[in-house]
């Protein structure tokens, strides 16, 4: 088109209005007759706009998202996994597109049960859960049969206590976590992490809160170990989950004292790097937050 546009490298268009999935970004190009400048505005989950992730970047015949990813994530992470960042271009039309943490999600149907709001056509596609007693273990509950464009109810076992429910295929996340609540738990998790994780959800973040803030408290003895090396072990285990999937990430961020000592608190260099990784998905600075705990560090 002669109008700047947003469509795929294959040469199809993006429909206005339409969502992506932040991991389809180089799938996706711009494409304008001349130089035009594309505006993102960054969206809490509640529609609501947030001024400091607003970015604009000159597009003059043809870019590739791809290489706008890291600036797009960059606000998008740290805003929750429900916001959005719309683009348009400033070409005086109002035409947008809506980037996502999630470009699916699951819904529940009347009378059918659990499916993916838009239809999944690729093979290999399998339901994951995780207990959030134990959240840092992810579980296959096996493959997700999709058929031609259907939508096909996805199948679980009975659950106990609160589940995060999502669909992946090849460590990739396919649909934004459903978080479902099964029936009353047996016994209560092992770990004071898993115990605060269980709670409702008009308390989890409280019990969370007042977890952390004891840990910080046991920072000059070996007390807070069991509870850091239990969120080292849920960072780890993220994969293409973004840290703010767990409350008690968002809650770490605001006590920069606790970042240092999850490093040490890592076992090795593998969950050293996925601990690093949390700056990106989280507002905080590595930098920041060594000089706030330097003497706060208990080993």
């Amino acid at each position: 088109p002669t109008r700047a546009w947003i469509g795929k490298w294959s040469g199809k268009l993006s429909e206005r209005d339409s969502r992506i999935a932040l991991a389809e970004l180089p799938h996706h190009c711009a494409r304008t007759a001349h130089s035009t400048d594309l505006m993102a505005d960054l969206f809490d989950g509640n529609g609501r706009h947030l001024p400091q992730g607003q970015i604009d970047w000159d597009v003059n015949g043809e870019l590739g998202l791809a290489t706008l990813g890291d600036d797009i994530a960059g606000i998008l992470a740290p805003a929750g996994i429900d916001a959005t960042v719309k683009l348009n271009f400033q070409d005086g039309h109002e035409n947008y597109w809506y980037i996502k943490q999630f470009g699916n999600e699951i819904v529940r149907e009347p009378g059918y049960g659990l499916m993916p709001r838009d239809a999944i056509v690729e093979d290999g596609v399998r339901v994951i859960g995780r207990f959030l007693g134990r959240p840092w273990v992810a579980e296959d509950f096996g493959s997700y049969q999709s058929v031609a464009t259907s939508r096909q109810r996805i199948e679980l076992p009975i659950l106990f206590g609160p589940w995060l429910i999502y669909l992946d295929l090849a460590d990739s996340v396919v649909t934004r976590p459903l978080l479902l609540k099964g029936k009353d738990l047996l016994a209560a998790p092992e770990t004071p992490l898993g115990r605060a994780m269980v709670c409702e959800t008009g308390i989890r973040q409280a019990e969370l809160d007042l977890l952390l803030s004891q840990t910080v408290d046991e920072l000059v003895s070996d007390a807070a170990l069991p509870t850091l090396r239990t969120i080292v072990q849920l960072a780890a285990s993220l994969g293409d989950l973004p840290p703010l999937t767990f409350e008690v990430f968002g809650l770490l961020a605001q006590r920069l004292a606790l970042m240092p000592a999850l490093i040490f608190a890592c076992q090795n260099a593998e969950e050293i790097e996925h601990v690093m990784k949390l700056e990106k998905g989280l507002s905080f600075s590595w930098h920041l937050s060594g000089s706030e705990a330097r003497s706060s560090m208990p080993f």
